[in-house]
């Protein structure tokens, strides 16, 4: 997986398909590690967030279920 896209969509896969929760969990894990110090997700880890890859995953991660109020989500 290269680019944030790969990830997040990753992530949606297993969240509608039968995946086992110890996947989706390092999945989840996986996307918030390539969060940058601003807050953001870039492209790619070498470039700087974006507002398009910052909002896919923004938008997915609450699909998800994640809470408006997550502190990763907030940041």
């Amino acid at each position: 997986l290269r680019t944030q896209e790969d990830h997040i969509w990753r992530f949606w896969g297993l969240l509608e398909s039968p995946g086992d929760a110890a996947t989706i969990d390092t999945v989840r894990a996986a996307i918030f590690l390539r969060q940058h110090a601003d807050g953001g997700w870039g492209q790619t880890n070498e470039l700087p967030s974006d507002a398009f890859s910052t909002g896919q995953t923004l938008y997915v991660l609450r699909e998800a279920g994640l809470a408006a109020n997550d502190p990763a989500l907030v940041r």
